[in-house]
């Protein structure tokens, strides 16, 4: 139990509750990454490189909006902030696929003739630098839009989406090692 959330989300939150929900929120999305980060390799040997790849963007896709929506949904509910922490969990799970992108890296090079490595590469590390970097400034501009303190969830879950369209049509299925 979170005494500073009494589990609910309220309907007009004290700044301090949404300091402790936000960092609480973050802390309960890198555990679960780091999970994720450990099964990795069972995931991608499981169903390959590129499809880990996919079911680490499209999952996360549907993760970023199934938070945003459940804190709409869960506002002024008993229990509501572990409904919502519960779904940054799963979206946590679903973004640690950063070992099955280095690995990704890896293979590329290794199977690349020299003129076109770094090419090759660029096609999976641009992405993976622009989410770095936008997410957050993104996110940033986002939130004061509306009332919707979510809203940068749901695009997240777009570009989600979009990582998911880019990995099935520009990501080359290579050979695992």
């Amino acid at each position: 139990r979170f005494p500073f959330m009494e589990g609910e989300i309220p309907d007009e939150p004290r700044p301090t509750q949404v300091a402790l929900a936000m960092q609480s929120s973050q802390t309960t999305v890198l555990i679960a990454q780091g999970v994720a980060g450990l099964l990795s390799a069972q995931i991608s040997r499981a169903f390959g490189r590129k499809g880990a790849l996919l079911l680490f963007t499209v999952g996360g896709g549907f993760m970023f909006v199934l938070a945003g929506y459940s804190g709409e949904f869960a506002r002024g509910r008993v229990g509501g902030m572990y409904i919502y922490l519960g779904c940054r969990a799963l979206m946590g799970l679903f973004a640690g696929c950063q070992p099955v992108v280095q690995s990704f890296i890896a293979d590329i090079w290794e199977t690349s003739e020299p003129a076109v490595k770094a090419k090759k590469n660029m096609m999976i590390v641009m992405p993976i630098l622009a989410a770095v970097a936008l997410g957050p400034i993104m996110a940033t501009f986002l939130a004061p839009l509306g009332d919707n303190l979510f809203l940068p969830l749901y695009v997240g879950g777009a570009f989600e989406f979009l990582g998911g369209v880019l990995v099935l049509t520009q990501i080359p299925a290579v050979r695992s090692t």
